[in-house]
């Protein structure tokens, strides 16, 4: 699993800066609030993941469902929590630029700093619905 944390970790990493250049590009230049364009970027970090990962990192077995059926589970599932850490995200972003050290950085630093508190919360989770996924179903 250690083995496969790393892997998945790297792979999320690369996932992470195509989400992440989506993101700056739609929030930060185009003005777009955080929780939607939290929401358009991901699903391009999610499918350059789960397509990597199903056939790199987790043993993709041939259980009870096929591997199109498995894309479609977890792309709802990304829908479910994406749509939670967009709204956690755009909670951080209100505060921050309300608290006292709202003036120490620009509004769309404040929205990559959003993006960026929230990613270790959708590392975790992704890791292990995406293990659960491929090998256990």
């Amino acid at each position: 699993m250690l083995r496969q944390g790393f892997f998945f970790t790297l792979v999320s990493g690369c996932g992470w800066c195509l989400d992440f250049g989506v993101y700056f590009l739609v929030a930060a230049q185009l003005g777009v609030p955080v929780a939607a364009a939290n929401l358009m970027s991901s699903f391009v970090g999610v499918t350059f993941v789960f397509a990597f990962a199903t056939r790199h990192i987790f043993a993709n077995r041939q259980g009870r469902w096929p591997l199109r059926r498995k894309y479609v589970f977890y792309l709802a599932y990304e829908a479910c929590l994406v749509s939670a850490v967009s709204l956690l995200a755009q909670g951080i972003f209100a505060w921050c630029t309300s608290s006292p050290y709202a003036a120490w950085f620009s509004d769309a630093q404040w929205k990559l700093a959003a993006k960026c508190l929230v990613t270790p919360v959708t590392l975790t989770c992704n890791f292990f619905v995406m293990r659960w996924l491929t090998e256990r179903i």
